[in-house]
């Protein structure tokens, strides 16, 4: 061994960039495995220089791990700090800002608080000391202890000023004081070996002006600008960097620093697709399915998903399951499905993971299992998967795989519901309603319904039609409800269809219309829908907007009673008791009148 980096420090008082990230970079891949042990990962709690040694080949060994520690993984494969050490240990200029408030909270090591003692590393190398090498302990304590503070006040910026933009960039990224939103080891070693070209290489080949491109998005170490992004990420496309080519059709598709534009983007996708690269393949996959600047082929879908997911591009096996789970492109089977979700799922995709959830919960392709539902949407929901968290409330809701809570139900309702998604407004809203793991609120049903119902989910414009109709939590305005009624059943949403069928057959907030209770009725009808084919039946029994049909009318009552309607069954009973439409037979009809009062209808006891 030729000593440690601290050793070659002192004797050179500070390294230069390529040698502190040729360091750095092998420590930041020592940390990888560390912390991806399994089941528990492996905390150092102790990364100085002085523990990185040198092999006689300038390698890098992590040593010392006198005070590490070993923590499970939870199902999200984040740490699970219950039992983490709650004592200081290790050295203090290079422990993380959560370590160091242990004045207000016990003291929890984690996985990221690795991350911050490596980025540590970094500075001493490059700047011959460590971080605050001027300031007391008491001093660092109090900066690193106020929330308040912007956490660049503690970046590359303000630490080596006199550094390349690429180290401080990379430090920037590090030097976060909310643990939950540092990098993990992974990400680190990503951005080193990005940093590490950068600087050995500078500007001048595709790697680096992409690498320049990513930075200048995301405002590290350069200010944030769309259109010097623009320029670098074209730089590296037009030589060919299938990153430069899909950064910059994503510059394309969002509109960020050029007009937006589906074709620009294809093409540029198209480009890195072509070339084998799979997140362009995934991405052409999208454009395709969507019809985004291409016509729309489920097809062409399939074999950009497929080229995607056979180089094992998470994004691309959770579309290709898609596309088998319905039938898109491909004959329609569960079981390809089940396997694509899976292998998406088992690299840590949330939407392979939600789907797979829904594949346990359905019991397609694979034995019914609520609990494994539950396992998998918990997983997406980790996640931020709005998806996930819906159905993990609708678990929570109907018990499941879990023990039924309310509370919990409406906690993920809001998590999906916080964050825009309209299918989590309108469930949070129904709690409100009824009262169910939140006081009742007629006033905060119809503030979600609304803001569900105004990005077009059907099932929220239908409660919202239905608050308005009853005056519940807004002023009674049949004008509304229809407003609203319409918007959901011009989408497809049967039970609406009725209501609207019932508001032209009433003449409630609408001219009376039979004729257009009947269109109505017969839309929620075709869907198979038994209240719409019950109603249907009663106009073709009555004559009203139709012509006079028992025959019609006992077919529709028949496709409702058999799906359980009771009151179909009774008007199917009355059918066979009269003769109207059927040869007369009371058997029959008591057949009918005995499912329908089963179901408590006192009309055929």
């Amino acid at each position: 061994m030729r000593g440690s980096v601290k050793d070659e420090i002192n004797e050179k008082k500070n390294l230069s960039e390529i040698v502190a990230m040729h360091y750095f970079t092998q420590a930041a891949e020592g940390l990888v495995y560390l912390h991806d042990q399994k089941p528990d990962a492996i905390i150092h709690r102790d990364i100085k220089c002085e523990n990185l040694l040198l092999t006689a080949q300038y390698n890098i060994k992590l040593a010392d791990f006198g005070i590490a520690t070993d923590l499970s993984l939870t199902c999200s494969l984040r740490t699970d700090l219950a039992n983490a050490p709650c004592t200081f240990a290790g050295t203090f200029r290079f422990t993380a800002p959560e370590v160091i408030k242990s004045a207000e909270t016990e003291v929890k090591y984690g996985r990221k608080s690795d991350i911050w003692s490596l980025a540590c590393t970094l500075v001493e190398m490059v700047n011959g000391e460590p971080p605050y090498e001027d300031l007391k302990k008491s001093e660092i304590i109090e900066r690193l202890s106020d929330t308040a503070l912007n956490p660049l006040k503690f970046s590359g910026d303000i630490l080596l000023p006199n550094a390349s933009f690429a180290v401080r960039a990379l430090l920037n990224s590090m030097f976060i004081i909310n643990d939950q939103l540092r990098p993990n080891a992974e990400s680190v070693l990503d951005l080193a070996q990005n940093t590490g070209h950068l600087i050995r290489n500078g500007l001048s080949d595709a790697r680096g002006q992409s690498s320049a491109g990513f930075m200048s998005a995301m405002g590290r170490a350069i200010p944030q600008s769309d259109e010097e992004t623009v320029k670098w990420y074209r730089a590296a496309a037009e030589q060919e960097d299938a990153a430069g080519q899909n950064n910059i059709g994503n510059m394309y598709y969002h509109g960020r620093g050029v007009p937006q534009s589906d074709e620009e983007a294809v093409k540029w996708y198209r480009k890195a697709a072509k070339q084998g690269d799979a997140v362009g393949q995934n991405n052409l996959g999208n454009m395709y399915f969507h019809g985004l600047g291409v016509p729309q082929s489920y097809e062409e879908a399939v074999k950009w998903y497929t080229k995607a997911a056979e180089q094992g591009n998470a994004e691309g096996q959770s579309g290709l399951g898609f596309m088998y789970d319905k039938g898109r492109g491909v004959p329609q089977s569960d079981e390809e499905a089940l396997k694509w979700y899976r292998k998406a799922a088992e690299q840590g995709n949330a939407r392979g993971q939600n789907n797979l959830g829904a594949m346990y919960k359905d019991a397609q392709g694979v034995s019914k299992s609520d609990e494994e539902a539950v396992k998998w949407y918990t997983k997406a929901a980790e996640q931020g998967n709005a998806d996930g968290q819906n159905y993990l409330g609708f678990m929570y809701q109907n018990g499941r795989g879990v023990p039924q809570s309310d509370e919990e139900a409406v906690k993920f309702y809001r998590k999906a519901a916080e964050q825009g998604d309209a299918l989590g407004q309108n469930n949070l809203g129904v709690m409100y309603r009824d009262g169910h793991g939140v006081p009742k609120s007629n006033e905060e049903a119809v503030k979600w319904y609304r803001k569900a119902a105004e990005q077009g989910n059907a099932r929220g414009q239908s409660n919202l039609g239905i608050m308005y109709a009853m005056g519940r939590g807004v002023p009674q305005s049949n004008e509304e409800a229809l407003k609203w009624y319409r918007k959901a059943a011009e989408q497809g949403d049967a039970l609406v269809q009725n209501n609207l069928g019932n508001m032209y057959r009433d003449g409630h907030g609408v001219p009376q219309s039979d004729e257009e209770a009947v269109k109505w009725y017969r839309k929620a009808a075709e869907q198979s829908d038994a209240l719409g084919q019950n109603n249907l039946g009663v106009m073709y029994a009555m004559g009203r907007g139709v012509p006079q049909s028992n025959e019609e009318a006992l077919e529709w009552y028949r496709k409702a009673a058999e799906q359980g309607d009771a009151v179909a069954q009774k008007n199917l009973g009355v059918m066979y008791e009269k003769g109207r439409g059927v040869t007369q037979s009371d058997e029959e009809a008591l057949k009918w009148f005995k499912k329908a009062a089963d179901q408590g209808n006192v009309d055929a006891e």
